[in-house]
């Protein structure tokens, strides 16, 4: 390996683990994310749940998913469990109402498919909680 690829490698390793904590949320969001999307889809589309309560019940299942793998494997803040659930729980019920919004007003202002809308707002409310449950559900 020449010293140009060397010091790429290099830098690359080191770019992730700068980023590790946030490589590993974002993974366990995509768990998550998937959970959520097959319950949505089976409480939506199989069951004929409104959409709006099927995604209310997907995404505090996949909160709830979320926190514990968040707690004891990426952030690895076991103490005051309770009290860091109801904060990751709080910043996720914002989420849950910035998704729903989203999701009533694009389907019923500009008849966009519901499972589109659900997937474009992911990224932007997973960025945002990130930053905010880094900052106080996961504080020391």
């Amino acid at each position: 390996m020449s010293k140009e690829n060397s010091n790429a490698v290099l830098s690359l390793i080191s770019f992730l683990k700068k980023r590790q904590s946030f490589i590993m949320y974002i993974t366990i969001g995509v768990v998550g994310l998937v959970w959520e999307m097959l319950l949505f889809t089976v409480l939506f589309g199989s069951a004929h749940v409104p959409y709006a309560i099927a995604n209310v019940f997907a995404m505090w299942v996949a909160i709830t998913h979320n926190f514990l793998l968040n707690a004891f494997l990426n952030f690895k803040k076991t103490d005051r469990i309770w009290s860091r659930y109801i904060t990751f729980l709080s910043v996720g019920a914002v989420g849950i109402i910035v998704s729903d919004t989203i999701l009533v007003v694009a389907h019923e202002m500009f008849n966009l498919p519901i499972l589109y809308i659900k997937l474009a707002t992911i990224p932007v409310i997973a960025i945002v909680q990130y930053m905010v449950n880094k900052k106080f559900s996961f504080k020391k």
